[in-house]
C-alpha cells in the first residue's frame, strides 16, 4: 500500500480537479499552464517560475495556496485564492485589498481568482503586510530595532514567517491569524530554560505577531542528532507546565487523527478510506494510555516535533516553533518525531529516539493528523509519504496494511 508512483498522483489530483469544477483556480494551484498564465499577467520585475509549496483544498468552498515565484528581483511568496461561484466577493476583497495597499495583483472576477503577495493575505493583517514584501524597513515589536524584513514560508490565512535583519543581527518573525500567540510565548519562556528554546524577543500588543531571536545552526538529523535531541526534550518534559496550555486528551488526539483523515480523502480517497478503518482502533488504543486517560502525571510537551523544528549547534539542540506546546503523555514527542519523518518523505522506517518507545496508539495519532501534510506540502512523492504515515498508524495498532 506505501507504492505510489508519480503518475497515480497526477492522476488523483486530474480527478480532484474534475470533482471540483466550480474552483477553476484549483487547476492553477495544482501547477500547469494556468498557474503560468496568471503569473504572467504580473508587472514584469514579479514575473518567473512558478512553484505551489502549501495547499488547502475546502471542497466546494475554496482553495488558497501558497507560491513561491523566482522573478528578476529573487524569490516572492504569493498567495493564490479561487472561491466558490457563491463567494465572488471574496475574491473582489482581496483584490481591493491589495490595490487598496499599492500591492501587484491579478484577479478575474469572473472565476473567483486573484493572486497577490503574502503582504496581501488578509487574514494576518496588519502584521502580514510588513512581513510579506522583501526589503521593506519596519520596527514590527517594541524593543526590536528597525531593519529589513525577509519573508521565508507562507501557510495561507494561518501564519508568515519572515526574518528581521538590522546591524549584522538576526531575528525570526512569526505572524498569526489569531490571536493570542503573544501570551502563549511568553508563558513558555518563561517556564522552559533558556538554552533548550528559541529566546522571545517581543510580541506585538494584540498577541498575533511574536519575535524570536535568531538560532544558530542547521536541523536536527534523526540519529546522528539523537543525543541532542533527547537532552532538549528531557529539559522540556522536567519544566513545570504553565498554566493556560491544552491538555492532549484522548478527545483531543482522536478529533485531531480524523481531521487528518478526512483531510486525506480530498486528495486520496483510496488510501484515506483505509485510514479510516484504523480509527476504532485507534479509539480503544488511547482509553488505554494511562497519561492520556488521566491516570498518570502529564508533562510539558512540543506537541509538533519533527527535525526542522530542532536546530543543533555544537552538539546542543535548541527547539523551535513551540506553537503548539501543550500538556500529555511523554511519548506524544517521540510519536510525532517518527510520523515526521514520514511526512517529509526522509523514509519509510523512521528512527526512533532513544528513549521509552510511545504508548500503543500515540504513534497512529501522530501518523494519521499528519497524513494530508505531503499533498498540502507538495511533496514529490507525496502519494508515497501519505500512504507512508497511514501505514506507520496501522502497524502502531497492530494492523499490518
Amino acid at each position: 500500500m506505501s507504492t505510489r508512483v508519480p503518475v497515480r498522483e497526477a492522476g488523483l489530483e486530474e480527478v480532484l480537479a474534475d470533482r471540483e469544477p466550480g474552483l477553476v483556480g484549483l487547476r492553477a494551484a495544482l501547477g500547469g499552464e494556468l498557474l503560468e498564465e496568471l503569473v504572467s499577467g504580473l508587472p514584469s520585475r514579479f514575473r518567473g517560475d512558478a512553484r505551489v509549496v502549501h495547499l488547502r483544498v475546502k471542497p466546494g468552498t475554496s482553495v488558497q495556496a501558497a507560491v513561491e515565484v523566482a522573478g528578476p528581483a529573487g524569490t516572492r511568496p504569493w498567495l493564490l485564492a479561487c472561491y466558490a461561484p457563491g463567494d465572488a466577493a471574496k475574491a473582489a476583497r482581496d483584490a481591493a485589498y491589495a490595490h487598496r495597499h499599492q500591492l501587484p495583483s491579478v484577479w478575474r472576477p469572473m472565476s473567483r481568482i486573484v493572486l497577490v503577495p503574502a503582504a496581501g493575505d488578509r487574514a494576518l493583517r496588519p502584521h502580514g503586510r510588513r512581513l510579506g514584501t522583501p526589503g521593506v524597513r519596519t520596527r514590527p515589536v517594541p524593543g526590536l530595532p528597525r531593519g529589513e524584513t525577509t519573508p521565508l514560508r507562507h501557510n495561507p490565512a494561518r501564519r508568515l514567517v519572515a526574518v528581521l535583519e538590522s546591524h549584522g543581527e538576526r531575528w525570526v518573525l512569526k505572524a498569526h491569524a489569531s490571536c493570542g500567540h503573544g501570551d502563549h510565548a511568553r508563558r513558555l519562556a518563561g517556564a522552559v530554560p533558556a538554552w533548550a528554546v528559541a529566546p522571545l524577543a517581543g510580541t506585538s500588543r494584540d498577541g498575533r505577531l511574536v519575535a524570536h531571536r535568531w538560532v544558530r545552526g542547521r536541523p536536527a538529523r534523526p540519529g546522528s542528532d539523537d543525543a541532542a535531541v533527547v537532552a532538549v526534550l528531557r529539559a522540556l518534559h522536567g519544566s513545570p507546565p504553565p498554566e493556560g496550555l491544552p491538555r492532549l486528551d484522548d478527545e483531543r488526539l482522536r478529533a485531531a487523527a480524523v481531521a487528518g483523515v478526512a483531510g486525506l480523502a480530498v486528495f486520496d480517497p483510496e488510501v484515506a478510506d483505509f485510514a479510516r478503518g484504523l480509527l476504532p482502533s485507534l479509539r480503544r488504543a488511547l482509553e488505554a494510555t494511562p497519561v492520556v486517560g488521566g491516570r498518570a502525571a502529564p508533562v510539558l510537551l512540543h506537541g509538533d516535533l519533527s527535525a526542522d523544528q530542532v536546530v543543533v549547534h555544537h552538539a546542543t539542540a535548541v527547539l523551535l516553533d513551540l506553537d503548539r506546546a501543550c500538556v500529555g503523555p511523554a511519548g506524544w514527542d517521540a510519536a510525532t518525531w517518527l510520523a515526521g519523518q514520514v511526512a517529509a518523505g526522509v523514509r519509510d522506517d523512521p528512527l526512533p529516539l532513544p528513549v521509552e518507545p510511545p504508548e500503543p496508539g500515540l504513534v497512529a495519532a501522530a501518523s494519521l493528523a499528519r497524513a494530508p501534510e505531503p499533498w498540502r506540502r507538495r511533496l514529490p512523492d507525496r502519494g508515497a509519504a501519505a500512504a507512508g504515515l497511514v501505514a506507520l498508524a496501522a502497524r502502531d495498532l497492530g494492523m499490518e496494511p
